[in-house]
């Protein structure tokens, strides 16, 4: 889970608990402060296994045991790779935007801040642990991607 996703998750929890001001502005300050200096996944596991003469490979994006036929690199499945690609290239416009917005004469503050935001925010995400459900509906079409969540086993 992304940093940005746990404080908004943790935000809307609060909020639909009615917690108060100071203890909603602690929680989420002891959040960034954990999401900053923690690890992502501490837990030591196997990178290959088998299972009744099938092999798979732990994928370090969307955090299960995929076949090993969904690899193309080491780490990462294909899906995960397509979403990186994306992640990437959706960073490369914005930093574009940001650039066009920094040397324009007249500059927009509130636009450059709002393209910093989203470019962070787009990084950290990348960065993070992806959503297999919502990959599969963005990226439907993998040659040889095997998309059937069944044939994969939680880690």
């Amino acid at each position: 889970m992304s940093q940005n996703t746990m404080i908004t998750q943790a935000t809307q929890i609060l909020a639909y608990n009615k917690a108060s001001k100071k203890l909603s502005a602690a929680v989420l300050e002891l959040l960034e402060t954990y999401s900053k200096t923690s690890k992502v996944d501490s837990i030591i596991r196997d990178k290959n296994i088998t299972v009744d003469g099938t092999e798979y490979r732990w994928c370090n994006r969307h955090e299960i045991y995929e076949p090993t036929t969904n690899f193309k690199q080491k780490d990462s499945c294909k899906l995960a790779v397509k979403v990186w690609s994306d992640y990437g290239s959706r960073i490369k416009k914005v930093q574009v935007r940001l650039d066009v917005e920094l040397d324009m004469d007249d500059l927009d503050v509130v636009e450059i801040k709002s393209l910093n935001v989203e470019l962070k925010t787009l990084k950290e995400n990348r960065g993070g642990r992806y959503e297999f459900e919502g990959n599969q509906t963005q990226f439907p079409e993998i040659p040889e991607y095997n998309y059937d969540t069944t044939s994969f086993i939680e880690g």
